[in-house]
């Protein structure tokens, strides 16, 4: 990543960690690599669902059921709380699961199942079944998310890898990165 940056070449680091905020992780992996790392040469599948939510349901209602350092990615957004989203009169644009740990529990994914079922788009910010923590091997939120595709009969739009939106929003950001440098990479 050194050398690219010196040789000026743009890049991104794409992640499916969907806990933190993109300043927060670079933040850690600063600290863990011992040099900087920038937040905008990150995406996650969190800045990745914000960013497709951004696109595609802008002003709309969203329930984001995520980690509150990840929620910082849909700032400027209009996410409702589950609360607010729970009401056959409250239907969102869109629901999004992700890391959101004991918000995930049963009611707030039946008022997710229940959006979605009335109409609200699906977004799931990655399919990951498991992951390995102190821990050790711990269920993730795509265990939940492939619950509720079945419960659903129809599949979420995944927005982190390895699908096409985490990929396009790489893209768009750094062909704004080439843009900003007047094309001269």
């Amino acid at each position: 990543l050194a050398m690219l940056e010196a040789a000026g070449v743009p890049y991104r680091v794409v992640t499916n960690y969907s806990l933190a905020h993109r300043t927060t992780l670079a933040a850690g992996v600063s600290r863990q690599f011992g040099r900087p790392v920038r937040p905008d040469t990150i995406i996650t599948a969190a800045s990745a669902a914000a960013a497709h939510t951004a696109l595609h349901h802008a002003g709309q209602p969203l329930l984001v059921l995520a980690s509150p350092d990840a929620l910082r990615e849909w700032a400027g957004q209009h996410v409702v709380p589950p609360d607010e989203a729970d009401g056959p009169d409250r239907l969102g644009a869109a629901v999004v699961i992700g890391d959101a740990g004991d918000d995930l529990s049963f009611r707030n994914l039946d008022i997710a199942f229940r959006q979605v079922r009335a109409g609200a788009a699906f977004v799931a910010m990655h399919r990951n079944l498991w992951w390995v923590t102190p821990k050790g091997v711990t269920l993730d939120a795509g265990a939940l998310v492939v619950g509720l595709e079945h419960a659903l009969g129809r599949r979420a739009t995944v927005a982190g890898k390895p699908s096409q939106v985490v990929f396009r929003e790489a893209i768009r950001e750094l062909t704004a990165d080439v843009q900003r440098a007047g094309g001269r990479r």
